[in-house]
């Protein structure tokens, strides 16, 4: 049932049974501990972090792979949806936490056909559109409370 090296192994650990129960280990200090964290642990390794260079949060640290996703090109960029013949129509169209200047935003409210707008934005921004409804708001709040 054991290969020779796991039977081997198990002598090995049956001879220092003794030995290693009786054994006090040290405790770490402080600065120990941190000393391996910061040489182990990810969210300690300066080097999983960068700075953010745009935005809200411009200046502060975070996790490389979020930076690189908060800072990166949209992923439509190649590939835009042709807005002058949607998919599919719909009743309702709900613009939020946007400028309404930035591409797909900016045209997609030249292109709804419907009657019934609502745009949620904190600062205000497109109450000028006729929307039938506005909600200056951070969309996330917002959203939360429908």
């Amino acid at each position: 049932m054991y290969t020779e090296e796991m039977l081997e192994s198990i002598k090995k650990v049956e001879a220092k049974r003794a030995e290693n129960a009786a054994m006090e280990p040290r405790r770490m200090t402080a600065e120990e501990k941190d000393q391996v964290l910061k040489e182990n642990h990810p969210d300690y390794r300066e080097d999983q972090f960068d700075v953010l260079t745009v935005g809200p949060n411009k200046g502060e640290k975070a996790p490389k792979e979020l930076v690189k996703m908060l800072q990166s090109d949209s992923r439509l960029k190649d590939n835009l949806p042709d807005l002058s013949c949607p998919d599919y129509e719909t009743d309702v169209l709900i613009i939020g936490g946007t400028s309404l200047v930035v591409y797909p935003a900016a045209g997609l409210i030249q292109y709804y056909r419907g009657h019934k707008l609502a745009v949620i934005n904190k600062g205000g921004a497109g109450s000028g559109l006729g929307a039938a409804v506005t909600i200056d708001g951070p969309i996330g709040q917002v959203m939360a409370q429908l």
